[in-house]
């Protein structure tokens, strides 16, 4: 390397001589330097610089410049410099760049480097949260951009007071609404919203609400539990829990058959009153009244609730067991004379609200799904004192009895069993009907004579949750039970209702 001389002497045959001096220079080429690209981890968001990290060995020691050539797979032309700007560049490209060093008699060997343009994520959302009549939005007030130019789609997810919320609903996006109705105040809602290219997602962008109030109309009630929007909730004079102004009713009087109320629209509760029938009445003695129940019941709108309103007990002028009023009052029994006598009559039937259908009144699945029951009264006889035993209350009332059989009167139902009379309807004994006995949603029957001993004008029993029994002889029947254990804030009361039961149904509609 470097510079050499050559010197070349000649000599001819007399010895003389001459010499020549040539001078000569030797050159190396740079040898291939070490290139990276920067970042390592590329996106279409980022400039790509080439760096000499090693640089070309020149062995002259020579100055080095170099030269830059950047190309790719796609049908991009060839670009110069150490930099490759982001906007020259896409998802999914390879690059290489290419460094030739130079000195000053030419270029060397080449050095490469090669990098691979990722996917980049969309940017974070801008997000806030409007609250409206009919409850929050988590609006994206500002898109996600994705430098790639992908289709983004954005998740949401809610949680309140930093509880979960998983039953959100859909405005514009999906889960991006909450329902007025879940809204309570002193909540603190929050809306996490994140976007995503279908390969990468953005940072979570989040914003939060307090609810500082959700009344509205100042009744003192949140406005998703207001049952009368824009009126005052607490005007309630009847004290019934439906608000005055919305005050919605409707009455079944007796049909003799089932009746069918559907909940109406926007409907979650109904206040429920029942009157049991009255118990057949004696010229002297009155039949038993018909009790009373009532209570809030929980609903969904489209709902049936199914409607048995207790029918009066009639008289029994045959030498049969006749006469119990409709939905379980017992039959009475008149003297074995007949011919159209009016000496005693049956019970009065219960007024109820159940869940399930049934034809047959005392169908025992119908039965188990009463939530309201309203007793009925116990029926009389013409023997002075035989009153009707009142229907209602947790314990219905007894039957009365002549002064010359004071313990055969019929007694009132339970909550837990029907009414018993000591010495005929306390066990049934083994071979004989009991069908004359009361029980759960019926009132007792008087019964053929000869099998079971009684003597005539026997008042029947008043239906119930559970029945008053029939009179032993010559005695006025008792009442039964009143039920309110399948509603809210019930109440049950005893007597106060003449004539045929019936049911009001009350809720709130807006006027």
């Amino acid at each position: 390397l470097g510079t050499h001389s050559l010197t070349l002497t000649a000599t001819d045959r007399d010895g003389l001589t001459a010499s020549a001096v040539q001078l000569l220079t030797v050159h190396r080429a740079p040898e291939a330097p070490t290139v990276v690209i920067a970042p390592e981890s590329a996106r279409t968001a980022d400039d790509l610089t080439a760096t000499v990290i090693s640089p070309a060995v020149d062995g002259d020691g020579d100055a080095l410049s170099f030269a830059y050539e950047w190309t790719t797979s796609d049908s991009v032309g060839p670009m110069s410099g150490s930099i490759l700007p982001a906007s020259a560049t896409a998802r999914g490209q390879v690059w290489t760049v290419t460094v030739t060093p130079s000195d000053d008699t030419g270029a060397g060997e080449p050095g490469f480097a090669v990098v691979e343009i990722g996917n980049t994520p969309p940017t974070a959302p801008g997000v806030s949260i409007a609250i409206g009549v009919d409850g929050l939005t988590c609006a994206i007030v500002d898109a996600s951009i994705d430098d790639d130019g992908d289709p983004v789609t954005y998740s949401f997810a809610w949680d309140v007071d930093g509880t979960p919320w998983t039953v959100s609903e859909t405005d514009l996006h999906p889960g991006d609404f909450v329902s007025d109705s879940a809204l309570e105040t002193d909540d603190t809602w929050t809306c996490s919203v994140t976007a995503t290219d279908g390969t990468a997602s953005s940072a979570t962008a989040t914003a939060s609400l307090d609810i500082e109030s959700r009344d509205g109309d100042g009744d003192g009630v949140d406005d998703a539990e207001d049952l009368c929007p824009g009126f005052d909730d607490s005007f309630d004079l009847n004290a019934n829990g439906i608000p005055d102004p919305c005050e919605v009713s409707m009455v079944f009087d007796y049909t003799g058959s089932p009746q069918t109320f559907t909940v109406p629209v926007g409907v979650t509760r109904v206040y429920l009153e029942a009157r049991g029938a009255q118990g057949w009445s004696a010229s002297d003695d009155p039949g038993g009244e018909g009790g009373f129940a009532s209570g809030t019941l929980f609903v969904t709108e489209g709902e049936a609730l199914h409607i048995y309103v207790g029918g009066q007990g009639q008289v029994a002028d045959f030498p049969i067991p006749m006469g119990g009023g409709y939905n379980g009052g017992g039959d009475g029994l008149t003297t074995d004379g007949g011919g159209g006598h009016a000496y005693t009559g049956g019970g009065g039937g219960a007024s109820d609200v159940r869940l399930v259908h049934a034809d047959d009144p005392l169908d025992a699945a119908s039965l188990a799904s009463r939530v309201l029951v309203a007793g009925g009264g116990g029926g009389a006889t013409e023997n002075m004192g035989s009153f009707g035993g009142h229907g209602g209350s947790t314990i219905g009332g007894d039957g009365g009895g002549p002064a010359d059989h004071p313990d055969s009167y019929g007694r009132g139902g339970t909550q837990t069993e029907g009414g018993c009379t000591p010495g005929r309807d306390c066990v049934c004994e083994p071979g004989i009907t009991c069908e004359h006995y009361s029980g759960f949603g019926k009132g007792g029957s008087a019964s053929n004579l000869a099998v079971h001993g009684m003597t005539p004008w026997i008042g029947g029993g008043g239906s119930g949750w559970y029945g008053g029994s029939a009179a032993m002889e010559h005695a006025g029947g008792g009442g039964g039970s009143s039920y309110a254990g399948g509603v809210a804030d019930g109440s049950t009361g005893r007597g106060g209702h003449t004539g045929h039961g019936e049911v009001t149904v009350v809720w709130a509609e807006a006027p």
